[in-house]
């Protein structure tokens, strides 16, 4: 979640006992920006502010993890004591909580977060600068799903733009499927406005 990030950072705990298998196990985790550190937004994004705070200090992508176990006896272990991840770019070639994300699947190695998986794109990690901050675990209810709207209304633009009209204006998650040429692009643009003829505008957006 966002904080004063100099100040706090929150962390989630997982209970992993049921995803465990017999023999090698693997985390993955896939990374992006968040307010620790916002990129330039490309020209034609919304973007809320021109300047942003910068609490990454050049080290743009941080991911901590620590790990316990306990034994049936009740004894008990740290897991992770070695330094042993890797890393590759993946699929998030972009991600800003105002101008958006983009998305390319084709940099998805299928079974990157799998024991056993083996790959020349990916390097050792280095070990980073901890953050000057306390660190919290987090303490309140986590995000779940209230509602699911379906378009109500799909209106075509041109022959490569539709408009979807969703029942009523909220904050939410898209969910689609798609099927198309490699290296086709699919661009999404939320907006809260459109015109009578169901083109969609961001005039009354701040920002760009």
């Amino acid at each position: 979640p966002w904080s004063q990030y100099d100040k706090t950072i929150y962390y989630s705990e997982f209970d992993i006992t049921r995803a465990l298998k017999p023999g090698a196990n693997c985390i993955g985790a896939m990374l992006g920006s968040s307010f620790w550190w916002m990129p330039p937004a490309p020209k034609g994004r919304y973007s809320k502010f021109d300047v942003y705070p910068d609490f990454s200090k050049g080290q743009h992508y941080l991911f901590g993890i620590d790990g316990y176990y306990q034994e049936a006896n009740g004894a008990e272990g740290r897991i992770f004591q070695k330094l042993t991840w890797k890393w590759a770019p993946g699929p998030l070639a972009f991600t800003h909580n105002y101008a958006g994300e983009d998305y390319d699947a084709q940099l998805l190695e299928p079974g990157w977060n799998r024991a056993g998986f083996v790959s020349t794109k990916f390097q050792t990690a280095k070990a980073g600068v901890a953050p000057n901050a306390v660190f919290k675990p987090i303490d309140w209810p986590g995000v779940r799903v209230k509602e699911t709207f379906n378009p109500v209304k799909i209106i075509k633009i041109a022959d490569d733009e539709w408009t979807y009209v969703f029942p009523q204006n909220c904050s939410g998650i898209l969910r689609w499927n798609a099927r198309g040429t490699k290296g086709a692009t699919i661009k999404f643009v939320p907006s809260e406005v459109m015109t009578p003829s169901g083109e969609v505008k961001q005039m009354n957006l701040s920002g760009e």
